[in-house]
């Protein structure tokens, strides 16, 4: 192995030694060793005859080189958008293609298949080796085919000659059959479904009516067929009729209610889920194409429960129609503690249950108590969304202290690592706050002080605790802060509100990192707009942010963002206020400018910025520095990392359109036409388009149209192919 080298200008000869002698050491023992060989190859790609010599290996012996073909599929195989471009670019500058081809095209094995088809889609999308469908393998052909949909490929001139080199192998015409869309003639579409039927192929069948629904002219033709197989392939049965409910079509689901006795869990749970879905639309809904169903599906799911009493498929298909429901089933219910069902209920009938609520919760609050059941604790939770929290009394009111009074001692009882547990206990205390009646908030008062003192007692022991054990109190401390905002959401006069900012000022004196403090954050975030209390507190608590904002390698990236996200809110309650802190915009610039930042947070950044920017108004004292820092973003290569720079310029398009409309006129118009014509031209995603419409409008309002009508009616056409409501006031004001 020969370091240092240039490896970008090895002769096909070099190069082929070079790979010879690297490619033992992917196994060496020693990772540096490893990384060195891993950190060569990457140069060594960089030649352009670096996949050529690679198929040329591999086509020469298989076996003796089967390390030189997974080499190869890998150089051109990837998800991640970025690396995709740089495929696509390392595959043009290739040289030798026609000779790669020929390497290739003459083997059958599953690595030379998948290197045709992919070179084939690299190839494709610029409208290059057009007649590959006729002459690349049936595995070849259909490989591409689905790289090339990751691509949105127009196959429209191509669809004739793959439909006739699939047209014997049904099986692979059914899993790229998608393309076709509605380009499938009616003679060809029957012929496919006739297949189908003729072969006993369910799951061809469904993808068939999942991709042609519309273009199925008798549906009921099929459905004989499919009924047929229901005691056989109850699965498929099941997936069928998941495809006709996504499409909005009705149907027999008489058929489906025997799956709710199956043996196979996984039948009984897809089979309620689509029942659910099903009936749903057919006696909530009430829409149109359902009614001529509802009586019939009505006196089924009648008889099916009478028939049924004492089996557990009747609450469940009480669960699946709680339209069903009779006032005598409550017993049933309750006596087999069917928590679920009646959560349903609850959803759509609650009046209903309204005066058996005593019985209910009992049932509920033993089962809890006994063995924290998580279906007991959900139902909970539904009946504290379906109160009115605004009344003095609620249908909960009576027993709402027993209610907290069962969770929180249920919750200190179990084991610490149950968190499943935990969080269906913590999930039903947090609704019930949610739910409390006015009559009720000195138990809330209570229960506020109770987590205060159980927050300072855990506070207290944070630093004698193990990794493990301090991971656990975190969990649950959490779950306490949570609780704690909510009830403050509800007692903004609490007389413990001091108590309150007491624990927060302790959280976020950690001396361990801890997403803790972000949690406080967070809370802070949403207390700060109702509560001036805690504002009154921002120049106690303003040293924390500082801190938190002063990003070092190895602080949490939750806390991180919170602080930022805090920072965006207080501007918003502050406004000018917001100048006491400017020097917060400094930290802010020094992060967008820092290496050591991740860069997903720089999108935030970005966006806390611009809440700044429109607090402070024209008292911003950077917005040259902010405009230099737009044009860095302008210029970036989105091709390096596509995802992350698509989001980092919609967030420069939101403070570029702030800085206009704060600055106006003393904004470069010239650097927003340079934006807007950048961005709509790369922006294939329409990943940016309304931040588009609304630049382009403020600019037209400052600038007018200014020579630029081209641009900004292609702006308007994309707006208008996405329907974005901004695009008729901006066609309304060019006019």
């Amino acid at each position: 192995m020969t370091n240092n080298k240039n490896y970008q200008k090895l002769s096909e000869e070099e190069l082929q030694a070079e790979i010879t002698a690297s490619m033992p050491f992917f196994a060496h023992p020693d990772q540096t060793k490893r990384k060195e060989i891993e950190d060569a190859f990457v140069q060594m790609s960089m030649n352009g005859k670096y996949l050529y010599v690679l198929s040329r290996m591999y086509a020469s012996d298989p076996r003796k080189y089967f390390l030189a073909g997974v080499l190869l599929r890998n150089s051109l195989m990837a998800t991640d958008p970025t690396l995709k471009k740089r495929i696509e670019e390392k595959y043009a500058n290739s040289m030798n293609k026609d000779e790669i081809k020929s390497h290739l095209m003459g083997m059958n094995d599953d690595i030379s298949v998948d290197c045709v088809a992919r070179i084939a889609s690299l190839e494709l999308i610029k409208n290059e080796w057009t007649d590959f469908f006729g002459v690349g393998n049936t595995r070849s052909l259909v490989l591409a085919i689905l790289y090339l949909k990751d691509y949105n490929f127009d196959f429209i001139n191509y669809l004739d000659v793959i439909y006739q080199r699939l047209y014997t192998e049904p099986k692979d015409l059914l899993k790229v059959i998608s393309i076709f869309k509605d380009r499938l003639s009616s003679n060809r579409l029957n012929h496919i479904l006739g297949t189908c039927v003729e072969a006993s192929d369910l799951p061809g069948l469904t993808i068939i009516f999942d991709n042609f629904y519309k273009f199925i002219v008798d549906k009921n033709l099929y459905f004989a067929f499919v009924n047929s197989l229901a005691e056989k392939l109850p699965a498929e049965v099941i997936k069928f009729y998941e495809v006709l409910d996504s499409h909005q079509c009705p149907f027999e689901a008489s058929i489906l209610f025997k799956y709710l006795e199956s043996v196979d869990a996984q039948v009984v749970h897809s089979v309620t889920n689509l029942l659910c879905s099903f009936f749903d639309k057919l006696f909530v809904d009430g829409q149109k194409t359902y009614l001529p169903y509802q009586d019939r599906e009505m006196l089924e799911i009648k008889t099916y429960l009478n028939n049924n009493e004492g089996k557990d498929s009747f609450v469940l298909m009480l669960g699946c129609c709680p339209s069903a429901y009779k006032q005598n089933y409550l017993d049933i219910l309750v006596c087999k503690n069917a928590f679920w069902p009646l959560s349903r209920l609850a959803e759509q009938r609650f009046d209903d249950l309204a005066v058996c609520l005593p019985q209910i919760v009992k049932c509920c609050l033993i089962a809890i108590d006994k063995e924290v059941n998580e279906d007991a604790c959900q139902l909970l939770q539904v009946l504290s969304q379906q109160v009115d929290s605004e009344q003095y009394e609620n249908e909960l009111s009576f027993c709402f202290i027993d209610i907290l009074n069962t969770l929180i001692l249920t919750s200190e009882r179990i084991n610490y690592t149950e968190y499943e547990k935990r969080a269906a206990l913590f999930s039903a205390l947090i609704e019930t706050v949610k739910g409390c009646a006015d009559s009720q908030r000195a138990g809330l008062e209570k229960l506020l002080f109770y987590l205060i003192s159980k927050v300072k007692e855990s506070l207290k022991i944070v630093d004698s605790l193990n990794m493990n054990e301090f991971l656990i109190l975190e969990d649950i401390l959490t779950y306490y802060l949570s609780l704690i905002e909510e009830i403050l959401r509800k007692q903004k006069d609490t007389q413990y509100i001091e108590a309150v900012y007491d624990i927060y000022y302790d959280v976020l004196s950690l001396r361990r990192i801890s997403s803790l403090v972000g949690d406080v954050y967070i809370s802070l975030s949403a207390l700060i707009a109702e509560n001036s209390f805690f504002l009154g507190k921002m120049d106690e608590l303003v040293q924390f942010i500082v801190r938190d904002i002063k990003y070092k390698q190895g602080y949490d990236i939750f806390t991180f963002k919170a602080a930022l996200l805090l920072i965006g809110d207080i501007s918003q309650v502050l406004s000018k206020g917001i100048l006491k802190y400017s020097f917060l915009t400094e930290l802010l610039l020094n992060n967008l400018s820092s290496e050591y930042i991740q860069r997903s947070i720089k999108p935030l950044l970005l966006s806390i910025l611009g809440d700044l920017v429109f607090a402070m108004g024209t008292s911003y004292a950077h917005k040259d520095l902010t405009c230099l820092m737009l044009e860095e973003i302008l210029g970036l290569d989105r091709s390096l990392d596509i995802l992350f720079i698509d989001d980092l310029k919609k967030s420069a398009l939101i403070l570029l359109d702030t800085l206009l409309i704060t600055f106006e006129r003393e904004v470069s118009k010239e650097l927003i036409v340079r934006f807007l014509a950048r961005v709509s031209s790369e922006d294939e995603r329409n990943h940016s388009l309304r931040q588009l419409l609304d630049l382009s409008y403020d600019y037209v309002c400052f600038y007018g149209v200014n020579g630029h009508l081209d641009l900004i009616n292609e702006i308007i056409s994309k707006g208008k192919q996405e329907n974005i409501d901004k695009t008729d006031q901006l066609l309304n004001l060019i006019k």
